[in-house]
């Protein structure tokens, strides 16, 4: 299924998965008109595998990308340059997604990006950046993602997978102990395991994700900050705020005056990319 949205210099076209779908949460395309287009990402609790597919490549925080990259989970904003004319192709993956292809540790991926391993794929990739439609690259994703899966890493991701959607459905504080007790773990065992996969503790998980819904309510409803914050679990507005100045550098009511003073497309439900 396709999701199509645009702004003046931006298209972005977003495709529910058909294969892998615990893992992988969506495959989009961001092509870009006449214009440099900025984009401030949040900090975010996804894994992207990301291929450009035209010539130019993008910037990353000042640094040029113009091979296929993997950008782990971030825990501070991330600053996008595409130029004029430019398309990419990204995977977007839950946090425990990339493990069952790539047994690269979690600690090697947040807060960073770090070249795709091309070795024995170079066909594949090529394929995926030389498509003549969508259609014809996600069927290469797919099938590089078939060539890399090892059910063994991903069986091994079932607790922090439970826990990741535990935590993504709920905005109630979740009992980390009693989440380990019911799932016949301990919380030792359970850190484990988020270090490993996702490279931060299950505590700071949890904190990450009850920013990120604060981040979606607060752009996408009228409702009050005091509202917010008590809807995604936080003490009251002043905390929400603090939390909030943690993650972004800057207030609520500085993040929303960003946003409309610039008028452009915001989206987060799909790829979460919010444009500055």
């Amino acid at each position: 299924m396709q999701n199509t949205k645009n702004s003046d210099n931006l298209i972005l076209r977003e495709y529910v998965p058909d294969q892998f779908k615990d893992c992988v949460e969506s495959v989009w395309f961001i092509e870009t008109l006449e214009q440099t287009h900025d984009i401030l990402i949040p900090p975010d609790q996804f894994v992207y595998i990301i291929f450009p597919i035209s010539d130019k490549g993008f910037f990353h925080n000042g640094k040029l990308i113009n091979q296929p990259r993997i950008d782990g989970i971030t825990l501070k904003n991330v600053l996008i340059r595409f130029l004029p004319h430019t398309k990419i192709l990204g995977i977007r993956m839950y946090a425990s997604g990339l493990y069952p292809f790539l047994p690269i540790t979690g600690r090697t991926l947040t807060d960073c990006n770090i070249p795709f391993p091309m070795p024995n794929n170079h066909e594949l990739l090529q394929n995926i950046q030389k498509a003549g439609s969508d259609d014809e690259a996600i069927k290469s994703v797919y099938k590089l993602l078939a060539t890399l899966h090892d059910k063994k890493r991903e069986d091994s991701t079932k607790l922090v997978k439970t826990l990741y959607f535990h935590l993504a459905e709920t905005n109630e504080a979740t009992n980390i102990q009693q989440f380990c007790h019911q799932h016949n773990t301990n919380y030792t065992a359970l850190s484990r395991q988020f270090s490993k996969i996702l490279g931060i503790s299950a505590k700071k998980f949890e904190r990450l994700i009850k920013f990120r819904k604060a981040v979606k309510q607060l752009v996408d409803s009228p409702d009050s900050l005091l509202q917010v914050g008590i809807d995604c679990g936080y003490f009251d507005q002043a905390h929400f705020i603090k939390e909030f100045r943690y993650y972004m550098n800057m207030s609520p009511s500085e993040y929303l005056e960003l946003l409309s003073e610039r008028n452009e497309h915001v989206n987060y439900k799909g790829i979460k990319l919010s444009i500055i």
